[in-house]
């Protein structure tokens, strides 16, 4: 898929959205978590994501991360900005009340033709988690539950990551060793009315 094509498709799938015609359901989550927001992530996920090339920004650095990006932003540095449009961003937001803020702006950013990818609660009854879907290029679920950095078990619920930008294949194909891929049709609609 071309840049433009890609480009064409989020802006379809965001304007969709915006104007109500897709009912993506409630934004609310259920609690999976004792309130606890910050997830750093897994050695095997970032080992997958290195096979897309080195990340250019981590906009939700935290200190005990193992995320290594040649520019990152902490919490209190506040990452919600524009981003570098050249080079592969990593997003892991906090997953409590300010995941939706997070997603939208990830959106808007793949809007302005950042290459971006994901990783969030798998909450499928949520707005956040389907307007994800319907405006990335890629998305996979982890095929078990992942046991974040400093964590002794895996964590209570299931985690996607979602990828927007021109190498969808490329994506999914790099996280096959611990994922699969998830599709929707009222997505494929979308990318093929926008090509």
């Amino acid at each position: 898929m071309s840049a433009d094509s890609f480009s064409t498709a989020i802006k379809t799938a965001a304007a969709m959205i915006d104007a109500g015609t897709i009912d993506l359901g409630s934004s609310r989550r259920a609690k999976q978590n004792s309130g606890r927001v910050t997830y750093c992530t897994p050695a095997e996920v970032l080992a997958c994501g290195d096979k897309l090339g080195r990340l250019i920004l981590d906009p939700c650095w935290h200190p005990t991360s193992l995320v290594r990006a040649r520019l990152t932003f902490t919490k209190e540095q506040n990452g919600l900005r524009d981003w570098p449009t050249s080079g592969l961003i990593f997003v892991n937001p906090p997953f409590g009340a300010e995941l939706p803020m997070w997603i939208s702006h990830v959106i808007a950013q793949a809007r302005r033709g950042c290459e971006i990818y994901t990783l969030v609660p798998a909450a499928t009854e949520t707005r956040t988690y389907r307007s994800q879907l319907m405006a990335c290029s890629a998305a996979v679920h982890t095929s078990r539950r992942l046991t974040f950095v400093g964590e002794a078990t895996p964590a209570m619920f299931g985690t996607a990551l979602f990828y927007f930008g021109p190498r969808p294949a490329a994506f999914v194909e790099a996280f096959k060793p611990i994922a699969y891929p998830i599709d929707s049709p009222l997505r494929r609609a979308v990318w093929r009315a926008a090509e």
